[in-house]
């Protein structure tokens, strides 16, 4: 999250029944300083109207995805934005499940559904384009 905050990149952050279920980690709570999370009751993001109206809000078509559980709010997530035209990746080393069997089949069945796979390297890399790029040695340093 922080490489795409470097890079000007629009970030939704969501937590599930945070009273319920508990906020956001500190440590990752921490890279998106500045930002509110919005809170869900729906298993997937699109099924909460603030959420995906800063998803619409953004003016992307692409998105990439992480968090948990693979395979019950990143699923669902994935399958609305895919059925209403987005370009959807999945950054596997920053999504997870409680139990990895149940990673291991969301990961194959967003796959099966037209979610590309990537990783966080990988995306910025792919966004950056060129060494050029006018954010590439910040980047660079958070990912060393």
């Amino acid at each position: 999250m922080q490489g795409f905050r470097i890079i000007e990149l629009p970030v939704v952050w969501a937590e599930q029944l945070p009273d319920k279920l508990g906020a956001t980690l500190p440590e990752v709570a921490e890279c998106l300083s500045g930002l509110q999370p919005i809170a869900k009751t729906s298993f997937g993001c699109c099924g909460d109207a603030a959420i995906y109206s800063a998803i619409r809000a953004a003016g992307r078509k692409q998105v990439v995805l992480c968090g948990i559980e693979a395979h019950v709010c990143v699923w669902q997530t994935a399958a609305v934005l895919l059925n209403d035209g987005y370009q959807v990746y999945l950054a596997a080393d920053a999504v997870s499940s409680r139990a990895a069997l149940n990673r291991e089949i969301a990961f194959r069945r967003m796959v099966a559904s037209g979610v590309h796979l990537t990783c966080v390297e990988m995306s910025l890399f792919e966004l950056m384009v060129d060494a050029k790029h006018p954010k590439f040695r910040d980047v660079t340093r958070l990912l060393k």
